[in-house]
């Protein structure tokens, strides 16, 4: 890695980055915020919708074969970059040649090679990962027209174990004990005995285990019935591990494979029409999807990542010392997550456990000691926590270079309008949290959170941003160049475009003060 580069940790469980900070590798150069950086493909911006580095889902990039040049710029770097306070990564597309060149390859990687974990049963998880691909240049027309072409592909099942605390058998019956040993009581406090006695609401409440038991447990919450699991039993699986000192908690591991598929292709086009006149065109795709199992392997749900980048370049010699590039560009990127693959609980689907009419069982937070339960999916089906993030970057430049004597003057424009879409589920199923187990088992929660809107909600943002720079690189000596420019760049007010179906349901629409507009610009100048 360059001096001045430092890699960033983000986290996630995929192993890339996430869909909130974006998934590529996250770096800091001389010192910047990952997020301040600059990533240009031919000339065109593909940073993605959190501004962080292009990446899939594991947080690679392939297609290392289609990559000619690459160069990072960490500061006091010319005029004619600009969109960034970081540094500047570039990289430049291989194109084809007169001779017929190309190369295939596949990389295996298998848990028969692997150590044990220390989390791992008696067997390994299985581990499999096969990345091949193939790239390939020739000539369509000799000195006139070339093609090149890359592939690569990912295909990866990971064995994951996962590790989650959950109720004790005996806690689940009313029989918590504090780090003392002493039994509690449904206040929370030592109970000097077990509970006796009718239950404070027999209607809604059982002792479970008379004479042990320091309270009554919410039937809802514990009470098992040939025709009905309870909320414990029907998504708190049982300890399987080691119980905790106080014995209200225990260990619950599992194994399962997490997969993982990746498609990237990139084709460059390059025709020269004259030795003054050249264009070339690029378009690059890149789709990759992880199906992995949630917290207790109920259920599985994916994470998608998805690129697509497409240029174009003219070029004109008008003499000797002048030389204009014209470019335009889209770049696309969207990150998804939630999205319920496959139910493997089908209680998770049952809505009389659901908090709310017409949805399914909700979330279970901050219950101490114990691991959250995501809930079930929504009617849609997908997570209450799924988000989709959809970013559009259409751009245009132009640039030009004038050779004057000891001067090498360099100036352009460029355009950028930019559309940022988010849609997320919203808390449709509820979330309760609970301050303490013994509140869970009776079922007295600290705080209920949901959502009135039934459908997923969606908002956008548009915005545009224009810049220009003058550069001049004066050569006083042989051994001594002076570089001096001027860039000035503007961004225009972001507008947000809400929801068309949430204005419609509004008494006079949308209007500025229902959703705050937010509205700014921001001019920077660089000298």
């Amino acid at each position: 890695m360059q001096a001045g580069v430092t890699g960033v940790q983000n986290g996630s469980a995929t192993g890339g980055g996430n869909t909130d900070r974006g998934f590529g590798a996250a770096v800091s150069i001389s010192g910047s915020r990952p997020d301040q950086n600059s990533y240009r493909l031919d000339g065109i911006s593909i940073n993605d919708y959190a501004n962080g580095a292009p990446g899939s889902v594991l947080g690679d990039n392939l297609g290392i074969d289609a990559v000619e040049q690459v160069s990072v710029l960490g500061s006091n770097y010319p005029a004619d970059y600009g969109r960034t306070s970081g540094g500047v990564i570039n990289v430049v597309t291989r194109s084809g040649k007169n001779a017929f060149h190309g190369s295939l390859y596949e990389f295996l990687r298998n848990s028969a090679l692997d150590a044990r974990n220390f989390f791992d049963g008696p067997v390994i998880p299985a581990f499999k990962r096969n990345q091949f691909g193939g790239s390939a240049g020739a000539p369509i027309k000799k000195d006139r027209t070339f093609i090149f072409g890359d592939y690569e592909g990912l295909r990866q099942s990971l064995g994951v174990t996962t590790v989650n605390t959950v109720p004790s058998d005996t806690a689940r019956l009313g029989i918590v004990h504090d780090s003392n040993g002493n039994l509690l009581g449904p206040d929370g406090n030592p109970a000097g005995g077990p509970w006796t006695g009718a239950c404070p609401n027999p209607a809604t409440q059982t002792n479970l285990a008379p004479g042990q038991a320091g309270f009554c447990v919410d039937n809802f919450v514990g009470l098992n019935t040939l025709q009905h699991p309870s909320f414990l039993k029907a998504f708190f699986p049982s300890p399987n591990g080691q119980l905790q000192p106080d014995g209200n908690t225990g260990v619950f591991s599992f194994s399962a494979q997490e997969v993982t598929t990746e498609n990237y292709f990139t084709v460059r086009l390059d025709h020269k029409f004259s030795d003054s006149d050249g264009i070339y065109v690029t378009y690059m795709r890149d789709n990759s999807k992880t199906i992995q199992p949630r917290t207790f392997g109920e259920l599985f749900s994916d994470i998608v990542s998805g690129r697509q980048v497409a240029t174009l370049h003219a070029q004109h010699i008008f003499s000797p010392n002048l030389l204009n590039v014209a470019r335009i560009g889209f770049g696309r990127a969207v990150g998804i997550e939630g999205h319920v693959t496959s139910v493997l609980n089908p209680l998770m689907l049952d809505p009389s456990y659901a908090f709310v009419p017409g949805g399914f069982a909700g979330r279970i937070l901050s219950l101490p000691g114990v691991t959250d339960f995501g809930g079930a999916p929504t009617a849609q089906g997908d997570l209450s926590s799924s988000r989709s993030l959809f970013w559009n970057s259409f751009q245009g430049g132009d640039d030009a270079v004038l050779t004057r004597g000891r001067h090498a003057l360099k100036f352009g424009v460029e355009v950028e309008r930019m559309q940022d879409n988010q849609v997320s589920a919203g808390n449709v199923n509820g979330t309760f949290r609970f301050d303490s187990l013994t509140q869970f088992l009776i079922n007295q929660p600290a705080a209920f959170q949901g959502t009135a809107l039934p459908l997923p909600t969606d908002s956008g943002m548009r915005q545009t941003l224009i810049g220009a720079y003058v550069q001049d690189d004066i050569r006083v000596e042989k051994n001594l160049t002076l570089n001096a420019g001027l860039r000035y760049e503007m961004v225009t007010r972001a507008d947000r475009k809400p929801r068309p179906d949430f204005c419609a349901a509004q008494p006079d629409g949308c209007t500025a003060e229902c959703w705050n507009q937010i509205v700014w610009e921001s001019h920077a100048s660089e000298l």
